[in-house]
């Protein structure tokens, strides 16, 4: 997200459209597999960070599919480090 910012007060504005447009779809990738808070845990603990389980009951369907929510979240965290490490 600091690279988005320094990007946009630099009036660079081809880079941080790209980046921009990374954020957005790791928003999508972390909102379009199951529901709030699930898909949130998961998409944080796809960046490294240990949730725990919600306290709230989740939907089996959902849940199941919590892998796919952790695989798209880190194939978007991938491109997206790749792009600020350019």
């Amino acid at each position: 997200m600091w690279a988005l910012y320094e990007a946009g007060r630099a009036d660079d504005v081809a880079r941080t459209r790209v980046l921009q447009f990374a954020v957005n779809r790791l928003i999508d990738a972390v909102v379009a597999v199951g529901e709030f808070p699930h898909n949130f845990r998961a998409a944080i603990a796809a960046g490294g960070f240990a949730m725990g389980d919600s306290r709230l009951a989740c939907d089996p369907a959902l849940a199941a599919r919590q892998g796919e929510t952790l695989a798209r979240v880190r194939d978007e965290l991938a491109r997206l480090e790749a792009l600020v490490d350019d």
